[in-house]
């Protein structure tokens, strides 16, 4: 990073169902206070921050 012309952070996080009970074992209100968490500290690092969903097209839209 130290090096990078244009450096950034780009976090993954499972939000389908199968990912939030059986690989955390936590509730969707949990991990999205997880992914919040994550971005907001990422932040502090870099002003550049992506954010992509694991398994996304069977998680809920909403």
């Amino acid at each position: 990073m130290k090096y990078a012309e244009k450096p950034l952070i780009h976090m993954v996080l499972g939000t389908s169902d199968i990912h939030v009970e059986k690989k955390f074992g936590k509730s969707k209100n949990q991990i999205l206070d997880i992914g919040v968490e994550a971005v907001n500290y990422a932040k502090t690092l870099l002003p550049d921050v992506q954010y992509s969903t694991e398994d996304a097209s069977r998680s809920d839209f909403e």
